[in-house]
């Protein structure tokens, strides 16, 4: 999977805004047709491109899914993000990616973090699945 961190999340991070274990950190999924962009900075760049679920009671809800059993590991260097794996059961959605935020008070508050390549990856009125790499977990920064 291809990734990209927004500059303006490295901005945060330096600054001590966003803590990505005590923070709320949602998985937003996007369509196709976002061309990932470092230089985005809030959830209302991509909006417009978010996946929708069509199903007939949606489980996939606007603004993403909600991040559980996040942790971070150090080793040779480099800093790794994981979280559990993002499960949708009984879902009517297409994306191609998908943007991790951070929940802040307010929509200006509400900071991009990364965006992850998931190819065309589909389910109708199925389970629609996320899983993490098991060794770069979502992201890793550091040496490499």
């Amino acid at each position: 999977m291809a990734n990209i961190i927004y500059t303006n999340y490295l901005e945060q991070l330096c600054s001590g805004t966003i803590n990505l274990i005590s923070d709320p950190i949602y998985a937003m999924l996007l369509s196709g047709d976002y061309v990932p962009n470092t230089g985005d900075m809030l959830v209302a760049d991509i909006a417009s491109y978010e996946a929708e679920d069509t199903s007939a009671s949606p489980e996939y809800l606007p603004g993403g899914y909600l991040l559980a059993s996040k942790n971070l590991s150090v080793s040779a260097g480099e800093i790794v993000f994981d979280a559990a794996d993002v499960t949708v059961t009984t879902a009517t959605i297409q994306a191609s990616g998908v943007a991790l935020w951070a929940s802040g008070a307010t929509a200006a508050d509400h900071h991009l973090i990364s965006w992850t390549e998931l190819g065309d990856t589909s389910s109708t009125n199925g389970t629609f699945q996320i899983v993490w790499s098991s060794t770069d977990g979502i992201f890793k920064v550091g040496a490499t």
